[in-house]
């Protein structure tokens, strides 16, 4: 709608004259919809709000978006895609990714803005393969990294027989009801899925932190540094869409 635009514009204008003041370089990423499980069918408007954007920073001497948030039908709820960009939830008469999402790409490179689809978490191999080949710019992956740095804490925890710090750590992440945003309608997940499903929401906190130290030192015992193996884990994880989006080699 147009008031939204109308606070992106305020929101744009303050953030940017914050950075100039505190001697700061920012980009921008601009969205004006929540994420929804369906391609932008509308071309024209998605185009407009481009247009009508990057020519208010122009107009204020601002930088052109970095970035701009576009519906190319990729959803997460619980630990899955539900969007119809791999035709999940295709519908009659649903206008197909690989129609309509090249046109949103043209329209970014029109006016010299980078097209990023959110929510691109769990695709399959060629799911991912599909968003370089339609030419989209970036992608926004994040629940599926927490997750898996939450399983492999899991896992260490069961390897070796940690029951009271894997009690600790889903009994937190339970509690910290950071999975309700994130549930299937009439979802069926049990508590330890949810507390899967918020691990990540937690690592910050004291309480996840004095655990974590508590698990690294249980560790070194079995020659396990614990900081060590999440981070090979989320390499695995970052891996698998850099080369899938073409950045690195096998």
């Amino acid at each position: 709608s147009q008031e939204t635009v109308a606070w992106l514009k305020e929101l744009f204008q303050f953030c940017h004259s914050k950075a100039q003041e505190l001697k700061k370089e920012v980009s921008f990423e601009f969205g004006k919809e929540e994420q929804g499980a369906e391609v932008e069918g509308n071309e024209a408007a998605f185009s407009e709000f481009l247009e009508e954007m990057v020519a208010f920073a122009k107009k204020d001497n601002m930088p052109l978006p970095l970035f701009v948030v576009g519906q190319t039908g990729t959803k997460v709820l619980e630990r899955r895609n539900v969007g119809n960009f791999e035709n999940h939830f295709r519908k009659a008469g649903e206008i197909p990714p690989q129609i309509q999402v090249p046109k949103l790409v043209d329209a970014c490179n029109r006016y010299g803005v980078w097209l990023k689809a959110h929510n691109v978490d769990y695709l399959t191999d060629e799911g991912v393969r599909w968003h370089a080949q339609l030419g989209i710019h970036a992608a926004n992956i994040a629940p599926e990294f927490g997750v898996g740095e939450t399983l492999q804490i899991l896992a260490i925890c069961k390897e070796f027989g940690f029951k009271q710090e894997t009690e600790e750590f889903l009994s937190l992440a339970y509690e910290s009801r950071k999975w309700e945003k994130w549930m299937m309608p009439n979802s069926t997940a049990t508590d330890t899925e949810k507390a899967i499903i918020s691990g990540h929401y937690v690592f910050s906190t004291p309480s996840f932190r004095e655990l974590k130290e508590r698990l690294k030192e249980k560790c070194l015992p079995h020659n396990i540094d614990l900081d060590q193996c999440l981070k090979e884990k989320l390499k695995q994880l970052i891996y698998r869409y850099l080369f899938n989006f073409n950045l690195v080699q096998s």
